[in-house]
């Protein structure tokens, strides 16, 4: 077998190629990274290194650890031995990529078909294969688009953005079956339809609300759906249920024992406002109160009233990230940092 090439079931590695795009962001084939990168956006990382540690074998894996540190010489490398070898590589791995964030590079495969579907063993009929989470997340990321668009024309098409994300939510459950051969046709349906679930929603006020939900539903859903039903914006709702504070909006209800009956309560709050400095073209910091929600389009309007410069006119930049639209909150803008004005 040639030099740099590994063989694992019907998968072969060969040397990772790194490529570069015009815009600058750095691509790199390499079907271990490219799993870890994937999988730990649906499973554990306890998870992910059974699952990793039977799909490749210990020099795939020490190889393309050895590729991933490479990239991000900033973190510190250290060489395991013994019987724990293979899990705590992979474990290092998984550490490298979530502290990295944006800066890490984007991870592909050539054998997305050949790896082999991975099922969590929290989620039974959830095949949560490359090709699958790639298809749903390149729907729910047209969605946002979509909604984004739709969200600045009015409440009323805010109404119909919220019943699009109820309507995606069905087609994730849908796709969720795919991997269980019983779900066809009226089996499937009865067999999903057994899963929606009532909740309730009580406000300190005494208002209340019934919620049909499904237990993979994730919280930022759940916070749309009452958004939907009781007119309350989702960045000043505040969840809780028994001990729970419901803060991460990517984890299910099932996450946080959300059962059939359960009851949630609804504290609003205000958005919390954070002080950042902008730094305009004379080089003067000039102090703004912002919240996360706010749009860059509307803090554009409130420079152009203070530093009399037309927002047609204004380039704002955050991180040697161009602010074009969106809100803060997309640009993880944080309290006493500057915003330059280009």
């Amino acid at each position: 077998m040639a030099e740099g090439v590994y063989r694992r079931g019907s998968v072969v590695r060969l040397t990772p190629t790194i490529y570069k795009t015009v815009d600058g962001q750095v691509i790199v084939e390499d079907e271990f990274l490219n799993f870890l990168a994937v999988k730990m956006k649906t499973m554990t990382a306890d998870e992910i290194v059974l699952a990793a540690s039977k799909t490749f074998d210990s020099n795939w894996i020490e190889s393309s650890r050895k590729v991933l540190f490479e990239l991000c010489p900033d973190q510190r490398c250290v060489a395991f031995k013994g019987n724990q070898k293979d899990a705590n590589n992979i474990k290092s791995c998984l550490k490298v990529l979530n502290e990295s964030g944006e800066d890490i590079p984007r991870f592909v495969s050539h054998y997305l078909d050949a790896l082999p579907p991975v099922t969590s063993s929290n989620h039974s009929n959830l095949d949560v294969s490359c090709l699958l989470l790639s298809k749903m997340e390149r729907l729910q990321s047209e969605v946002c688009a979509l909604r984004r668009a739709v969200e600045v024309q009015g409440e009323d098409l805010r109404t119909v953005a919220a019943t699009m994300d109820s309507r995606v939510a069905a087609v994730e459950g849908r796709l969720r079956t795919d991997g269980d051969p019983t779900s066809v046709g009226p089996v499937a349906a009865a067999k999903t339809a057994s899963l929606i679930m009532t909740i309730g929603v009580n406000m300190l006020d005494g208002t209340s609300c019934g919620l049909s939900v499904h237990p993979e539903d994730t919280v930022g859903s759940l916070k749309k759906l009452i958004q939907q039903k009781l007119g309350v914006a989702t960045q000043r709702q505040n969840l809780v249920h028994h001990v729970y504070d419901l803060i991460d909006d990517t984890k299910t209800l099932r996450f946080y024992e959300i059962e059939s009956c359960s009851r949630v309560s609804l504290r609003v709050t205000d958005p919390a406002t954070i002080k950042v400095f902008l730094k305009n073209l004379t080089g003067k910091l000039i102090a703004y109160d912002i919240t996360p929600e706010e749009t860059v389009s509307d803090f554009c309007s409130r420079v152009e009233e203070r530093e009399k410069v037309p927002v047609k006119d204004q380039t704002l930049m955050y991180h040697n990230r161009l602010m074009w639209s969106g809100k803060f909150a997309d640009y993880n803008v944080e309290p006493l940092t500057t915003i330059k004005m280009v």
